[in-house]
């Protein structure tokens, strides 16, 4: 069985959450752009679960965690456009399927937007710290992204599975 292929409209708050991904994302290359000359050649590279430094090597090992929300950034963006691909909990039919897909993509967002906080603060402590400012990611660093990421996750699991309005 094939599912509806929709076009999904992007409501004002979709806009918003999309437009501060993005602010977000080149803010954070422009930040690493301005900051990168003043830099250490050594820099912090890795922290452990306590949020402490456990690792050093190159300056140049900045741009891995700009990559890498770069590249999850236009990897999720490709993938939102074809919810109809998507895994959901329940059976999609011509009824369900727009609210469905908008509930998938609206998670997507938030995701999108999430991990795209989660290293750009990763590039701004690495390179606080780097300049003496501070000491690590701090202990709060993990379980709140663990948090966030789940708390995104488990609303769409809830919202998605009740029954349609």
């Amino acid at each position: 069985m094939s599912r509806p292929i929709l076009k999904i409209e992007l409501t004002r708050g979709d806009w918003i959450v999309e437009a501060v991904a993005i602010f977000v994302l080149i803010g954070t290359v422009v930040y690493l752009i301005m900051n990168y000359p003043d830099l250490p050649e050594k820099i912090a590279t890795h922290y452990n679960i306590n949020g402490k430094v456990n690792a050093t090597g190159s300056k140049m090992m900045l741009w891995i965690p700009v990559g890498i929300a770069i590249f999850l950034y236009g990897l999720i963006t490709v993938a939102s456009r074809f919810p109809h691909r998507f895994n959901y909990l329940v059976p999609i039919t011509e009824d369900n399927a727009r609210h469905q897909y908008s509930l998938s993509l609206k998670m997507m967002r938030f995701l999108k937007l999430v991990l795209v906080l989660i290293f750009a603060y990763l590039t701004y402590i690495t390179i606080a710290q780097s300049k003496g400012g501070h000491a690590g990611l701090g202990v709060w660093f993990l379980p709140a992204t663990i948090i966030s990421i789940f708390t995104i996750l488990i609303s769409y699991l809830i919202k998605s599975s009740k029954k349609q309005p």
